[in-house]
């Protein structure tokens, strides 16, 4: 559940840049936290009444994570065409080990930099915020890891790397 709620606060955090509250406070704007963000965000500012403050803090937190979380992905991707390849070649047992310690300390990092985010979101929120956003999540988990496990993957296959097949 608090995966949930560090994915969904991600994505509607990173989907729209921030734009000027004040130049849209000063176009009719709602002040409500909503201005500052995309669609989504929006809905997600006004449906937990999200301060502008807030909205900046969980965008500035958002990008914080992606530039953070990025390199280790490029670095777990390598790793993971290394393995392949390893596979492939039947290399010896220690090799694939040491390719494995090396995806699951990957792995590890870029789970401790959403466990910082998730930290970062939640001192942001109020708990009355944070109950609505579980409250939120609830009502449409589905919504909420779409296009994840069990849906339909790269180029429309379903399940696991083609590759090793």
């Amino acid at each position: 559940m608090k995966t949930w709620m560090a994915a969904i606060l991600t994505a509607a955090v990173l989907a729209g840049g921030p734009a000027s509250a004040a130049d849209d406070k000063g176009k009719g704007g709602s002040g409500d936290g909503a201005a500052m963000c995309s669609p989504r965000m929006g809905r997600l500012a006004r449906n937990l009444g999200l301060s502008d403050d807030q909205v900046k803090k969980l965008h500035e937190a958002g990008q914080a994570r992606r530039k953070a979380v990025e390199p280790l992905r490029e670095k777990l991707k390598e790793e993971m065409k290394a393995l392949r390849e390893l596979l492939r070649e039947e290399g010896s047992d220690a090799k694939v080990q040491s390719s494995l310690d090396r995806v699951q300390a990957l792995h590890a990092s870029i789970r401790a930099e959403r466990e910082k985010f998730k930290s970062q979101a939640e001192a942001a929120l109020t708990p009355t915020q944070r109950a609505k956003l579980l409250i939120v999540m609830a009502k449409k988990p589905g919504q909420a890891r779409q296009g994840q496990r069990g849906g339909r993957g790269f180029r429309g296959h379903r399940g696991g790397d083609r590759d090793l097949r």
